[in-house]
């Protein structure tokens, strides 16, 4: 026995000294960088994927596996073109532990780390394939690769015979079953490149250090990362600090980051940021499909820039406690506040939601109220309450026993209120729910409505199918004792195609519109002091220096984008609908939007005994076009509505197509284009008597001056008006200014046509129009006679000023009658200046005979028409 044990024990030592040996010798003979192809043939018959390494492989064997690389870069699948790349890296794997199919790796050291990972428009990502097999894979497999390396050295020369170093457990069927543990990573100056081809976005992580500790599975281990984010498409260029303690499981797919903090700060994508951080704790189930947070606090400060940009952005969010397991459709909500605030346009906005507590489990549901707020302060104020009351039902089909909306609307005088309240529920199996109940009243304060309020009740539902792709409105409303029904229906709710009616037996748009043009702004003695504070503001310095004003503002020109991406029909039907003083009834129209365009079609009404008919459309940039007929209109009531002032009276046809632009709303008169034209019959020009003042012409002549006369040749009579049987007119419209281009008017004893200036300037509501005014046919009747001195002969009228109240006076010295001229030469001046200081004289003017049909004479008649031919004459002095 004692024989045999020394036998044994003596063949052992010697097997060990042999290998001691065989492992000096191949140590001292084994050259790492004659295996560069075979491990490259490795990557790229797993991969398809290119493994250049340029640099020198050096390789230690005991006690560890040490591989030190320099200069290797790895191309995309199926490409040359490359995916990532490093200037040296070092990676030490221990030896026994492989041979139980683990693999305990050494401290991995790596600089100078460059990677470009993109994502094409399908969202797949270019390094997805590395990614399928795990982390634990693909390290096992670099190992095997080692291994495999080893595994065909040759000991000595290329003579001599080649031995094999095998090491059990590690092929390449099996490594996916490996254990990984890493001792801990440093990667100094790395850079990742990131792309993504369906957006454009460009954005690389520069300057990039990554610390961590002991890297194993299912144990937590620190990690620390140090960067900068940088791009151009968008810009960014911000620093990044985060730490954390991870964790992860990949057999269970669990992972987790406890004591998470993340800082960043500078430009990032859409957001000037003074700082943003994270905190908290996180943990993630694949498997389970649970996502668990706790004392979580996210907050932001900074500017928001782009379409919407918000100065003094600030928003923070806390989540004291969440958990939700989404297969059981079990979630645990404590304590979640979201606060934002901001200035937007001047606009002061905050927005507050909270949720107290809030539990969902598959048979039952309950929690404290859910309360939202926002907030505005500008020009406008907003205040805004909402609330999710008695919230009930289950996890799958949640429900509220009251949702309440409270809010108001301040805008100059005006405050307008809004109170609704409706159960709400939601299937979220069925993807479908909505409010069924609603029940609400809007009121509207306003000193310049009728009673100084305006206040109507509605009721409704309003249904939501995702599954179908469907919204259905339907909503009641009481105005003034008349009903308003509204419906809505929306189908392919991503770009919304919608359809609607709304029928109403009256609809005044004064509350939503405003009555007048001071409804929106200051009250009219508000407006007085304002203009005088602004005029005592322009006086001049006391050292005589001019004050410089700051140049104004150029106005944002108004767009309506909103209409390249709508899909809307609509039909309205109104018995009667009033805005301001205008009366329409019978109002039908048929509303299309989209496309960039939208357009006001079919519309017809019957207003102030007539009909109306007619079309508009709205682009995006805010060009507007119409036009219209109105048949038998009663133009004098019509024009009293719209414009306040009625120059003629009688009824009579418009047709019109105008074009212009909105994109300024403050100066869109001045945009007009296009044309209109005016046909009246058996009407009346208001303002003026020709008849009259032609028989005081054809009187002066006659008597040369010798008697006082009547002559009202300038300013306008109330309650005079000259009559006509027809009145045709063409005008043309170019930048807000109308031009008379014809008038035709057909008169007892009178043919009036178009003069110049024919200038109406309908931005600045004033007007210069000259008319000729010829007298025809004296030799019939009284009144013909009457002017018979004035036969053919043309006498030009001017009517100038505002356009609610014109002057106008008779332009003497363009009359060509030689006995009006002869008159004027024979002494009328005379006559005028010893007759303007003479007191009134009644009884002398009232001996005169009256003519027929002519109106009394005044009391003051006589000073009142030396005042008129005094004005009159004036023009002939200058």
């Amino acid at each position: 026995m004692t024989v045999w044990f020394k036998r044994v024990l003596v063949g052992l030592v010697a097997i060990a000294i042999a290998a001691l040996v065989g492992i000096a010798i191949f140590l001292l003979t084994f050259d790492p960088n004659a295996y560069k192809d075979k491990v490259r043939d490795l990557v790229f018959e797993r991969y398809q994927r290119t493994l250049s390494i340029n640099g020198d492989i050096e390789l230690s064997l005991f006690p560890r596996i040490g591989l030190t690389v320099r200069d290797a870069s790895l191309s995309q699948r199926n490409s040359d073109t490359v995916f990532a790349s490093f200037d040296s890296a070092r990676v030490a794997v221990a030896i026994w532990p492989l041979l139980s199919n683990s693999l305990v790796v050494d401290h991995v050291s790596i600089a100078g780390f460059k990677a470009w990972v993109e994502r094409a428009d399908d969202g797949s990502l270019n390094l997805q394939d590395l990614l399928s097999g795990g982390a634990s894979d693909t390290l096992a497999l670099a190992a095997a690769g080692v291994a495999d390396a080893v595994k065909a050295a040759p000991i000595g020369d290329g003579g001599q015979e080649k031995r094999q170093f095998s090491l059990p457990g590690l092929q390449a069927g099996n490594v996916s079953e490996m254990h990984v543990d890493i001792a801990g990573l440093d990667l100094r100056n790395g850079a990742i490149h990131m792309l993504d081809q369906k957006s454009g976005v460009a954005l690389n992580l520069l300057d990039l250090d990554i610390k961590t500790g002991r890297i194993t599975s299912d144990q937590a281990f620190d990690v620390v990362l140090k960067g900068r984010l940088s791009g151009d498409e968008p810009q960014a260029d911000a620093s990044i600090d985060a730490q954390a303690m991870l964790q992860f499981n990949p057999e269970r797919k669990t992972y987790s980051a406890q004591r998470l903090s993340v800082q960043m700060a500078g430009r990032l994508p859409g957001f000037d940021a003074k700082q943003v951080s994270l905190r908290g704790n996180l943990g993630y189930s694949a498997y389970a499909q649970t996502l668990n947070v706790s004392s979580l606090e996210l907050l932001a400060s900074g500017n928001i820039d782009g379409e919407h940009p918000v100065q003094n952005f600030n928003a923070s969010l806390v989540v004291p406690q969440l958990d939700f397991n989404r297969s059981q459709m079990d979630l645990q909500l404590e304590k979640l506040a979201l606060r934002v605030r901001g200035v937007r346009q001047k606009d002061n906005f905050e927005l507050a939601l909270d949720a107290p507590k809030l539990m969902m489990a598959p048979q039952s549901a309950a929690g404290d109220a859910v309360t939202g707020m926002l907030k505005l302060e500008g020009e406008q104020t907003l205040g805004l309450n909402m609330s999710f009351g008695g919230i009930g039902g289950s996890a799958l089909q949640p429900s509220a026993r009251e949702f309440r909306v409270e809010g108001q609307l301040q805008q100059g005088r005006r405050l307008t209120r809004l109170n609704l309240s409706s159960p709400v529920q939601w299937n979220i199996l069925q993807r479908s729910g909505g409010l069924s109940a609603i029940k609400g009243d809007l009121r509207i304060d306003d000193e310049i409505l009728e009673g100084g309020s305006f206040e109507f009740p509605m009721i409704g539902s309003l249904a939501l199918d995702l599954e179908k792709d469907q919204l259905r409105a339907d909503i009641n409303a009481v105005l003034d004792g008349s009903k308003v029904d509204f419906r809505l229906r929306a189908t392919e709710l991503d770009v919304p195609r919608s359809t609607f009616t709304l029928s109403a037996d009256e609809l005044n748009l004064d509350p939503f519109l405003g009555s007048d043009e001071a409804a929106a702004g200051e009250a009219p003695e508000d407006k007085e002091k304002s203009a005088k504070e602004k005029d005592e503001g322009k006086e001049a310095p006391a050292d005589g220096s001019a004050k410089e004003q700051p140049p104004a503002a150029a106005p944002v020109p108004l767009r309506f984008p909103l209409l390249d991406t709508m899909d809307v029909k609509g039909e309205l039907d109104i018995g009667e609908l009033r805005w301001r003083d205008l009366l329409l009834s019978d109002v039908k129209a048929a509303i299309k939007a989209g496309g960039g365009r939208f357009n006001v079609s079919q519309a017809s009404a019957n207003l102030y005994d007539g009909t109306f008919k007619g079309e508009f459309s709205l682009t995006t940039d805010a060009a507007v076009q119409a036009k219209g007929a109105l048949a038998q209109v009663n133009i004098e009531a019509l024009s009293q509505a719209a414009t306040g002032s009625s120059p003629l009276a009688g009824k009579g046809s418009l047709t019109f197509d105008l074009k212009g632009s909105v994109a300024d709303p403050q100066d869109w008169m001045r945009t007009l284009g296009g044309n209109a034209q005016l046909k009246m019959r058996d009407g009346a020009l208001k303002g003026i008597n020709l008849l009259q003042a032609l028989r005081g012409i054809n009187e002066a002549i006659r008597t040369s001056f010798r008697v006082p006369i009547e002559l009202p040749a300038s300013g306008g009579q109330e309650g005079s008006r000259t009559a006509f049987t027809s009145l045709d007119s063409n005008l043309a419209l170019e930048k807000g200014v109308a031009t008379v281009k014809s008038l035709n008017v057909a008169a007892p004893y009178l043919r009036i046509r178009e003069g110049k200036p024919a200038r109406i300037a309908l931005a600045d509501r004033s007007l210069d129009v000259a008319f000729n005014v010829t007298v025809v046919n004296t030799g019939t009747g009284q009144d013909g006679q009457s002017l018979r001195a004035l036969q053919g002969v043309t006498i030009p009228v001017r009517l100038h000023g505002a356009m609610t109240s014109p002057d106008y006076e008779i332009r003497w010295k363009e009359i060509g009658s030689k006995a009006v001229q002869q008159a004027v030469k024979g002494g009328l001046l005379d006559i005028v200046r010893e007759a303007l200081p003479v007191p009134a004289a009644p009884e002398k003017n009232a001996a005169q005979p009256q003519r027929p049909g002519e109106p009394e004479k005044e009391k003051d008649g006589t000073k009142e028409t030396v005042r008129a031919i005094g004005q009159a004459i004036k023009g002939l002095l200058h």
